[in-house]
């Protein structure tokens, strides 16, 4: 009912715009531009700051594929040397950034206590 009421600012320039194929119209999103950004960003950080973060990352994909691997139950206290390899890597690092955190539930779940 909100749509079709008179003078709806949606339905007046659905109305008074012309139609034109995706192909012609201007994109919403500049993957150039936000990559420049990103870019910019990177090059911005502080050397330690970006290899902490990277590692994390790294480190952190590698525990959630020990998590999902069938194999790593058959290690004895895999679950518990892992947890305290994250634990002490994120006191290492100071707890801070995205990567900080485990990347999926499996990986929490299996190596967090």
């Amino acid at each position: 009912e909100r749509m079709r009421a008179p003078g709806n600012l949606w339905a007046v320039l659905w109305e008074g715009t012309s139609a034109l194929c995706a192909a012609e119209q201007r994109p919403l999103f500049d993957a150039a531009r936000e990559a420049h950004i990103a870019l910019e960003a990177l090059d911005a950080s502080p050397l330690p700051e970006l290899l902490s973060q990277l590692c994390m990352g790294a480190i952190a994909h590698l525990l959630d594929a020990m998590a999902r691997c069938a194999a790593a139950k058959l290690v004895p206290r895999t679950e518990e040397r892992a947890a305290q390899l994250w634990e002490g890597l994120r006191a290492a690092c100071g707890g801070r950034g995205a990567a900080s955190d485990p990347p999926s539930a499996a990986a929490a779940d299996a190596f967090v206590a």
